[in-house]
């Protein structure tokens, strides 16, 4: 299969989300450790280390295993009780299932998650009853991609963005706009996560290789050029946590 990369929206149907990556945690009702977990991890100000030191399921310094005890309501307790931050308002940016923004929003955070697929309806509203059995998703959902739909957010009224397995999935040429009106508007916590030994992603590569659809490169030169705009927090592999003032 040959991706449509000019209409890369059109690659995250529905039947995509019921095969990708992360299928096995939600089914299991937790979020996986090496990206989506660590990245909530960072937005309250707990390290890599201090995660991997809890929860010692398996011997695993990536943290990709899927299948082991724990659920959301561990992690949840986690954060409670290890958090140095609290986020206040979060932008979650390329939600999927809907796994990061209903598991913040059930937190009691104030949360807007913008993805483009045709069903985040049915996913927010499954992975809502799933996972917290509740009947609403306790988010704002923008069913726009990000380039559209930052033209109607205010980027000054959040003090945390996430993408979390997103930012390879948007067409550099769409999401570089978007990325200047955050390193202008901003102020506060940026955090980029994959499985942290995920990198970098040549998105060529991977396509001819395993028909993924992969839309850009995210590698070391680009983590380099943004850690130059902002204090940085953290950086290990594909997780890249900045702080903007």
């Amino acid at each position: 299969m040959m991706w449509n990369f000019e209409n890369y929206t059109g690659i995250y149907d529905h039947n995509y989300y019921l095969t990708c990556d992360g299928i096995e945690s939600w089914g299991n009702k937790c979020l996986k450790f090496g990206d989506a977990f660590a990245a909530i991890c960072y937005a309250h100000g707990i390290t890599w280390d201090k995660m991997r030191s809890e929860f010692k399921f398996v011997d695993d310094p990536f943290a990709t295993i899927e299948n082991h005890p724990y659920t959301i309501h561990d992690q949840k307790d986690f954060l409670l009780n290890n958090r140095s931050r609290v986020p206040n308002k979060i932008l979650d940016i390329g939600g999927g299932r809907g796994e990061v923004p209903i598991f913040l929003g059930a937190m009691g955070y104030d949360v807007t998650s913008v993805d483009p697929q045709d069903s985040i309806d049915y996913w927010y509203k499954e992975t809502s009853k799933k996972f917290f059995d509740l009947e609403k998703p306790p988010v704002t959902a923008i069913n726009k991609p990000i380039e559209k739909a930052i033209e109607d957010i205010s980027l000054k009224d959040f003090d945390t963005i996430l993408l979390v397995e997103t930012l390879e999935h948007i067409p550099e040429k769409f999401f570089d706009p978007v990325y200047e009106k955050i390193k202008d508007d901003f102020k506060g916590r940026f955090v980029v996560a994959n499985w942290v030994h995920y990198h970098p992603i040549f998105f060529k590569r991977f396509q001819e290789e395993w028909e993924h659809p992969h839309c850009r490169h995210v590698d070391d030169d680009l983590y380099d050029r943004w850690a130059k705009d902002a204090d940085l927090i953290y950086r290990y592999g594909s997780h890249l946590c900045l702080e903007y003032k």
